[in-house]
């Protein structure tokens, strides 16, 4: 719960006790900037969706947002030298921790709360979003 606290300190809930729609759009605005800083536009499966949605993040908002720069910048030196528009990320472009949030989906630990089109859902308005922001971003030039 959000509030000042007695030291005259604002307080914000855990990344864990977060709904995932306030974890998504965190996870959306730090992909809409790697995706402005690289210039390219980012394609993310679901299954990484669902890992970011889901690992156990212990640095809270923080560490979820150097996690997605590390990922990018290990799925921008792996495309390099293509020369296309597009970078493909993949799940070995994260950390272990981060793909650790895919077994608790297969473990059926979330799926009990939130079908498994919600998620996919998710991921085809995230990568939406980011060719959009990319578009945007052609015409502000």
């Amino acid at each position: 719960m959000r509030g000042a606290g007695k030291n005259g300190r604002i307080h914000f809930p855990l990344l864990e006790k977060r709904r995932p729609e306030e974890r998504f759009s965190l996870i959306r605005c730090f992909f809409c900037t790697e995706t402005q800083r690289g210039n390219k536009t980012l394609v993310i499966a679901s299954e990484i969706l669902i890992a970011l949605l889901l690992y156990p993040c212990p640095g809270q908002v923080k560490q979820l947002k150097n996690d997605i720069k590390i990922a990018c910048a290990n799925a921008y030196v792996r495309e390099y030298q293509s020369g296309d528009s597009q970078i493909q990320l993949i799940m070995y472009d994260f950390s272990y921790n981060i793909r650790t949030g895919l077994l608790n989906f297969k473990k059926n630990l979330f799926n009990r709360i939130y079908p498994v089109s919600v998620f996919y859902g998710l991921c085809l308005h995230l990568n939406a979003t980011l060719k959009g922001g990319e578009k945007q971003q052609s015409k502000s030039r």
